[in-house]
């Protein structure tokens, strides 16, 4: 029953001829591609806290065009009828780097490549990009070394004062460049984040060093991300 049933939705034609099967089969693939690509931008992305935004829009991008491609078909008078339908809409948020920029058009690609039938082609174009990104990214391609390193650190105290003025009193942090990015107080807890730039490893060990010291009677939770 379960395959007459299966070999019956392969059959049924949407409006331009195209099967179920088929337009499942190019959701599914546009899916899993963006999907592989959505993850390596998240390991390539991994100290920025809001990447799912960019990869949940990924994926929804490359089903969505792959889904308009299968409309269009070869039919140009739907193509005007939907490039005038996505006139409408108003993009206010601003792409915040090429690279993110990047994988939104490879996304793009991918998803019309998937929606036309070219699934070997989409899939070559998902893998080789995705692929020549984490290469590139893990040999530093075109990055100029840092002169000092950075550290993003998340700092969470219970019953005790926590403010920069005690944070830029504790030993060893003079020398360092800091910027505090968020402070939160509740009825008990305090949670601050910052980053600190040093010049090597030892000084930054200093100083955690001292920031545990200084707070070594209280309950704190302590978490750092090299950027």
């Amino acid at each position: 029953m379960e395959n007459i049933l299966s070999e019956g939705l392969k059959n049924i034609t949407t409006t331009g001829g195209l099967t179920v099967g088929h337009a499942l089969t190019g959701l599914s693939v546009s899916f899993i591609l963006t999907f592989f690509l959505a993850l390596i931008y998240k390991k390539l992305h991994s100290d920025k806290e809001d990447c799912h935004v960019i990869m949940q829009s990924m994926i929804f991008i490359s089903i969505i065009l792959a889904g308009a491609m299968m409309i269009i078909g070869n039919n140009l008078a739907i193509a005007f009828g939907l490039v005038g339908a996505v006139s409408i809409i108003r993009f206010r948020t601003s792409v915040r780097s090429y690279l993110d920029m990047s994988f939104i058009f490879v996304s793009i690609v991918v998803g019309m490549a998937s929606g036309l039938g070219f699934y070997f082609i989409a899939f070559l174009i998902a893998a080789f990009v995705g692929l020549l990104m984490l290469i590139l990214n893990h040999f530093k391609f075109g990055m100029s070394p840092p002169s000092v390193k950075g550290y993003q650190i998340t700092f969470f105290v219970k019953n005790e004062r926590l403010d920069e003025e005690i944070l830029k009193s504790i030993p060893g942090l003079e020398p360092f460049d800091i910027r505090f990015n968020e402070y939160r107080i509740t009825k008990s807890t305090k949670k601050v984040k910052f980053t600190v730039f040093v010049e090597n490893d030892e000084q930054f060990a200093t100083f955690i060093k001292s920031l545990e010291e200084r707070f070594k009677d209280s309950k704190y939770e302590l978490a750092v991300i090299a950027l």
